[in-house]
C-alpha cells in the first residue's frame, strides 16, 4: 500500500472498526498499569516489592497458587488488596473500563 493510503484492518475477510482495534489497546495498557497499581497498594502495607508484583499479577490473572509466595504472611490490609485485586481479574472489570473509555472518549 501507498504510505499515505487509507487502508482497513481486515480478519476473516470482515471489517474491523477503529473502536474495536482501540478497545483492545486500552485493555492492553490498562492491565499493566492495574499490576503495577495493585503492587503500589501492596508496597504501601509494608509487602516486599518481588513478592507485591507476584501477587498482584497472580491475582489480576486468577493464578493465585502460581505466586508461590506465602499468603498467610500478608498482613490484613495486603489481604484485602489482594482480594480486590482477585475480583478485578476475575469481574472482567478491565474489560468494562475499557468498554467504558471507549464510549467515554466518543462523546
Amino acid at each position: 500500500a501507498h504510505p499515505s493510503a487509507a487502508t482497513y484492518t481486515r480478519f476473516a475477510g470482515r471489517h474491523i472498526p477503529d473502536s474495536a482495534l482501540f478497545s483492545v489497546w486500552v485493555v492492553a495498557l490498562v492491565f499493566p498499569a492495574a499490576i503495577g497499581a495493585f503492587t503500589i497498594f501492596l508496597g504501601l502495607v509494608g509487602v516486599d516489592f518481588h513478592a507485591a508484583w507476584q501477587i498482584a499479577a497472580a491475582m489480576l490473572s486468577n493464578a493465585g497458587p502460581v505466586a508461590a509466595v506465602d499468603y498467610a504472611s500478608l498482613p490484613a490490609a495486603g489481604h484485602g488488596i489482594a482480594i480486590l485485586a482477585m475480583i478485578t481479574g476475575r469481574l472482567e472489570i478491565l474489560a468494562a473500563a475499557a468498554a467504558v473509555f471507549v464510549i467515554l472518549v466518543r462523546e
